[in-house]
């Protein structure tokens, strides 16, 4: 999503802003966000909310919601709706892990 945004709205700000590394990954195909590094990921999420929302904490909060509520609403549909308990919870596992890396 965030490189959709930048590739929809690329300004000079963002050439500015974005290393060479970051630059390269705009210029390919979108994947799968689990295989961003987290380093990468970070630098055009931080330079999508200077340039489109002027670091605006309120709108930052918004899109922070609006993904958290995607993702609740996406883990309850397909891991909770199983019978089996231990299926959710192992189903949960590998979709928090897939989602979030933490930086490692």
């Amino acid at each position: 999503m965030i490189v959709k945004a930048i590739r929809a709205y690329k300004t000079v700000e963002y050439d500015q802003l974005l290393s060479g590394p970051a630059k390269e990954l705009m210029s390919q195909n979108i994947i799968d966000p689990t295989w961003y590094s987290f380093d990468l990921f970070k630098e055009c999420f931080d330079a999508l909310c200077k340039v489109e929302v002027k670091n605006d904490s309120k709108v930052i909060l918004q899109w922070g919601r609006a993904r958290g509520k995607e993702l609740i609403d996406s883990l309850y549909k397909h891991a909770v709706s199983d019978a089996n308990l231990k299926t959710a919870l192992d189903n949960y596992t590998r979709f928090h892990r897939s989602v979030f890396n933490f930086g490692s």
